[in-house]
């Protein structure tokens, strides 16, 4: 699972314009790593890495126990995106 996020400066803070995804894996991977990419859109890097497994099951809905890691890979994903960002843009 691999998140692209592109970033805009508003007001001297950093704001995720738009986020992709690249997952291989079951419907619930797929599912989970395309409504994290609409969760993190216009939100400031702070705001994206405190969204979590609750604020995904509100918007698709339970996630079955078994499937639960998918929602924790889809946090890293963002995370290695806005760590990627700052490397590349100090």
């Amino acid at each position: 699972m691999k998140i692209y996020i592109k970033v805009e400066k508003k007001g001297g803070k950093e704001t995720i314009k738009d986020a992709k995804f690249q997952t291989l894996g079951c419907g619930h991977a797929i599912a989970i790593s395309d409504m994290i990419c609409e969760l993190i859109k216009g939100k400031t890097f702070e705001e994206a890495l405190k969204i979590g497994y609750e604020d995904i099951a509100e918007e698709i809905g339970e996630v079955p126990p078994a499937k639960i890691h998918c929602a924790h890979l889809a946090q890293a994903g963002v995370k290695a995106a806005i760590e990627d960002y700052k490397k590349k843009n100090k």
